[in-house]
């Protein structure tokens, strides 16, 4: 005799190969979206552990992956650098001057995109990343919403200018005090998706 359970999941592995009608009509194509821009990063909370953290500079992002109809699960990389407001607070040794720049940060992220129209698209998912400040290092976790605006289009609508704008909220899983407990940061960027 068969479980439900065993049978239930069969049935929902089944149904992914299925293809809605709205999906069908559009066959799976690989998608790639790279933008560059601007990144603003500061601490959330004027009560938390360092609330005057504020970090801005220049923003790369590609992401890429499969989509079909108006959905897409994308994947990608984003490089950020740039400066740390009073970045001598940051350094490990007092009355050091640090070089420049004085923020890096390096992350992935994966994320589920749906499209709100012909020129529209919503993307909301996870990310991970290492942001370096002068002397200090620290991992950052959480998640994103990024929303991308086709400027103008060619090849009916396969290849587009696209503008970005991205929200990300992450924790800092690194215990220092010059270093704030919660982040967010903004960006905008300009770009080619295909």
């Amino acid at each position: 005799m068969l479980r439900p359970a065993p049978v239930a999941l069969v049935l929902a592995l089944a149904s992914l190969g299925a293809c809605p009608p709205r999906a069908c009509a559009n066959p799976p194509v690989f998608r790639i979206e790279a933008t560059l821009g601007g990144a603003w990063r500061t601490s959330i909370d004027y009560a938390d552990r360092n609330p005057g953290f504020e970090a801005g500079g220049l923003q790369l992002e590609v992401a890429l992956g499969p989509a079909w109809g108006p959905f897409a699960l994308l994947a990608g990389a984003q490089g950020r650098v740039g400066f740390v407001a009073n970045s001598a607070f940051y350094a490990t040794t007092p009355g050091a001057t640090p070089s420049l720049p004085t923020w890096y940060e390096a992350g992935g992220h994966v994320g589920f995109q749906l499209a709100l129209g012909e020129r529209i698209r919503a993307r909301l998912g996870g990310t991970g990343a290492m942001s370096f400040i002068v002397d200090r290092n620290a991992p950052l976790v959480g998640g994103f919403l990024a929303m991308t605006f086709d400027a103008t289009t060619w090849k009916t609508g396969r290849l587009a200018a696209i503008l970005l704008l991205r929200l990300d909220v992450e924790a800092v899983l690194r215990d220092d005090d010059r270093l704030p407990r919660t982040s967010t940061s903004l960006a905008a960027g300009v770009g080619i998706r295909y």
